[in-house]
């Protein structure tokens, strides 16, 4: 068995810049604030236990966020957690995890942990609150390699298990707690390729009822090694049907990004993310997220880093700064350009 984890804090200023809106701290509308996050702080235990005179492994994880900044009580294994087997074709796991969809985008995104999150853009809506990229629950999962192709699958019995919010606000309660319900399944996809130091990678999701509708998507992905030199870029395409958010799910989305290694314990780095206006009616809701950031690895497990980041919103759109991976959301006033500035740390143990 083997403890694990994540210490990720960060002093943070955020400007929701309210565009003439009040002021709501709750709802994370601030007009000027300091803060301290979490950014996805995380402990894990997991282990394997090999079966003799067997190609078999039984491989286990169970894994909790921890909100240092707060008080918030939080359901023991909220993130990735399961019990599986590996095999000689590949490894079989039943449990809560990211989806293969979800993975591909870490993958091919820079700053996921800080007050940057590429996924105040990636697989979400204009409206800032209902996304793509959830943990599948109830689910079944494999992932391989055939002739140096990575693949992935996943198939969740009932991904809309607990309470949920509908487009015009209302709660539904899920079946969590009873027998899942199979039209609220959902199952997603990837694969990698990987060529010297170029990988190209996709993805492909399916919601068969979340957010009070239908969701699908799919992603490209490009990464490059070129020196001490890391480019890559990421295109997006969501279909969503009109119950869903007002349609705000419903765009294309792309980004690019680049790190450079300027000494051998320094970073810095640039990411940009755009999404195209939706299926909403009102249209002009389309946004620009900008981040740059510089990272310092001080000794092996420990890295500090700065990083500044403004998303400038379209009319009518509403993508936040900080996401649901920083921890405290910088939501902003439709047509607003939330701004926010971040010294942080992380430490691996």
């Amino acid at each position: 068995m083997e403890i694990y984890g994540k210490v990720r804090l960060s002093i943070d200023y955020a400007d929701s810049d309210l565009n003439g809106a009040p002021e709501r701290p709750s709802q994370g509308l601030t007009d000027g604030s300091t803060g301290i996050s979490s950014n996805a702080t995380l402990i894990g235990f997991r282990g394997s236990y090999g079966i003799k005179n067997q190609p078999y492994t039984v491989v286990w994880q169970m894994e909790q966020t921890v909100d240092v900044d707060t008080s918030a009580n939080n359901t023991l294994a909220n993130r990735d957690t399961y019990l599986g087997l590996r095999t000689p074709i590949g490894v079989f796991r039943v449990g809560r995890m990211d989806t293969p969809y979800k993975k591909m985008a870490l993958a091919n995104s820079l700053y996921v942990s800080t007050v940057a999150d590429p996924f105040a853009i990636l697989g979400k809506g204009s409206a800032g609150g209902s996304r793509m990229d959830l943990r599948g629950a109830n689910s079944l999962y494999w992932n391989g390699e055939v002739a140096g192709v990575k693949l992935a699958a996943q198939y969740a019995l009932d991904q809309d298990s607990g309470d949920y919010t509908l487009p015009d606000g209302s709660s539904v309660n899920g079946t969590d707690g009873y027998i899942d319900d199979n039209d609220a399944d959902m199952y997603s996809t990837s694969i990698f390729y990987t060529v010297s130091n170029l990988t190209l990678s996709g993805a492909y999701s399916k919601y068969s009822e979340i957010h009070g509708g239908k969701l699908e998507g799919w992603r490209l992905g490009v990464r490059y090694m070129l020196g001490n030199s890391l480019l890559g870029g990421i295109y997006e395409e969501m279909d969503a049907d009109d119950e869903v958010a007002s349609g705000t799910l419903s765009r294309s989305a792309h980004g690019i990004y680049i790190q450079h290694r300027i000494l051998p314990r320094t970073t810095i780095g640039a990411q940009w993310m755009h999404a195209n206006e939706s299926k909403l009616a009102a249209g002009d809701d389309d946004a620009d997220q900008f981040t740059v950031a510089i990272h310092q690895q001080i000794f092996n497990p420990l890295v500090v880093y700065f990083a500044t980041t403004i998303t400038r919103n379209g009319e009518n759109g509403a993508y936040r700064s900080g996401d649901y991976a920083h921890g405290d959301l910088i939501a902003t006033a439709p047509g607003g350009d939330p701004l926010a500035v971040s010294v942080g740390a992380e430490f691996i143990f």
